[in-house]
């Protein structure tokens, strides 16, 4: 007979993102090692292109809190506290692009600007810290702050 598995407990669920929220982080370190590891295009960047390309790096901070938001009120209307990680990973996974972009604009267009992109997206990633309250509040221990 099969065992039913335990719900996580908000120090178990809290423990295993930050582990994941780690992990985002040192992916942008990987990604920035071979940005400046590795050389980029040699032909002449559109400044356009770039200056958009940061534009929407920089939309996307603002983007994840949004979406993150509305996630966690659903997590702790519903009591579940896998709808929080999923919120975190979901939200970092968006500021996570703005690095990307910034890969895309090294070496596909050569931009020298390319660690504003990183900047941007490390930053980002840092304000998404998991926070035991938020666990708290989905697994009904504690109001939602």
């Amino acid at each position: 007979m099969p065992t039913k598995k335990k719900p996580p407990t908000v120090d178990s669920a809290l423990q295993i993102t930050r582990i994941i929220w780690g992990a985002f982080v040192m992916t942008q370190g990987l990604f920035f090692i071979l940005a400046v590891t590795q050389p980029g295009a040699k032909v002449p960047s559109d400044p356009v292109v770039i200056w958009a390309l940061l534009a929407v790096a920089m939309m996307l901070g603002p983007v994840s809190w949004v979406v993150k938001n509305r996630l966690l009120a659903q997590a702790a209307e519903k009591q579940v506290i896998q709808g929080v990680q999923q919120a975190i990973i979901v939200a970092v996974a968006i500021c996570e692009v703005a690095s990307i972009l910034g890969v895309i604009a090294h070496f596909m267009f050569g931009s020298k600007f390319y660690f504003l992109f990183f900047i941007v997206a490390v930053l980002a990633i840092l304000s998404h810290f998991p926070s035991r309250a938020q666990f708290e509040a989905a697994a009904g221990t504690k109001p939602i702050v």
